[in-house]
């Protein structure tokens, strides 16, 4: 009787896996997976693009980072002329940052000036702010062209390469 026991209850089990199979682990032609795009559906691909200004300085930069619509960005680099009157040095210090935040940017460029006392540079600075020429931004090419749009004098082109 044992023997018959085991033959039934192999023939259920074969029948409960043959079932599961059948309702969880076949694939239905009409179902897709989670992340497959659609041919026709527009991607939004991120990319690292150089943003120029004709007027961003510190001081008004806030307001017109704020004019983007998206706020899905990182700006990782600022670049600035700095004064030639400054020694070689001091430009290649000040011309280049990495950007964590404005005010971090600002307090880096017066204690440089400060390094080579440029005390009447500092004022200014604390006056009119640092003239921004362009900043190295990750977003997408939707996103800026909806912020150039808004800001008058905005130029961007997408980095080619990847070094800053």
């Amino acid at each position: 009787m044992t023997k018959k026991k085991n033959i039934i209850f192999s023939i259920i089990f074969m029948s409960i896996l043959i079932f599961s199979y059948f309702v969880f682990i076949s694939k239905d032609e009409n179902t897709k997976p989670v992340f497959e795009e659609e041919k026709n559906e527009k991607t939004q691909k991120f990319d690292y693009y150089y943003v120029e200004f004709n007027t961003l300085t510190t001081k008004n930069f806030d307001n017109i980072i704020n004019k983007f619509d998206n706020k899905d960005f990182s700006i990782t680099k600022i670049y600035t002329t700095p004064n030639p009157k400054y020694n070689e040095e001091l430009i290649e210090e000040l011309k280049e940052y990495s950007f964590d935040n404005i005010n971090d940017f600002v307090e880096f460029y017066i204690k440089k000036l400060d390094e080579y006392k440029y005390d009447e540079d500092i004022n200014n600075v604390n006056v009119y702010g640092v003239k921004i020429d362009k900043i190295l931004i990750y977003t997408t090419r939707e996103n800026l062209k909806s912020f150039s749009k808004k800001v008058d004098g905005v130029k961007y082109k997408r980095r080619i390469d990847n070094t800053n």
